[in-house]
């Protein structure tokens, strides 16, 4: 994926917006900012998208994700203050939600790769606190 990008940031932003590179263009940006979803097609938008590939796409393009989470969805997570899609979990947001206990090992098909060569639920089980529970009245 980085040399598609690369190939096409190679290419001036009319170049690219003109002709037939535009659908190149929303591909990668779905790939990498749209988690695969559908961009907007207008010209201003893809110009918008040319720009911030340019800026920052390399970077957001070596984001390894390497782990394969069983379940779907969108979760928000209160004490990160965002919403993480379970689907396209990088690894260091499935290192964060499974050492803060909001995962299990059991919920991922194949775990990061920090994961298995740490040791990571050794960790996770002396930090995490037991829940408090409530007193039944009498």
């Amino acid at each position: 994926m980085k040399e598609r990008l690369q190939t096409l940031l190679s290419h001036s932003e009319d170049e690219v917006v003109n002709t037939h590179l535009i659908v190149e263009l929303f591909r990668l940006y779905s790939i990498i900012y749209a988690r695969e979803g559908q961009p907007s097609l207008c010209t201003k938008c893809a110009r918008e998208y040319y720009r911030k590939l340019k800026k920052n796409g390399l970077a957001m393009a070596e984001i390894e994700k390497k782990n394969v989470c069983k379940l779907k969805g969108i979760r928000y997570v209160k004490m990160a203050a965002r919403d993480f899609d379970l689907q396209n979990l990088t690894d260091a947001d499935a290192i964060f939600l499974l050492k803060n206990g909001i995962l299990q090992e059991n919920d991922f098909k194949v775990l990061p790769y920090e994961v298995k060569e740490k040791n990571v639920s050794n960790e996770i089980s002396e930090n995490r606190h037991p829940r408090k529970t409530r007193s039944k009245a009498k």
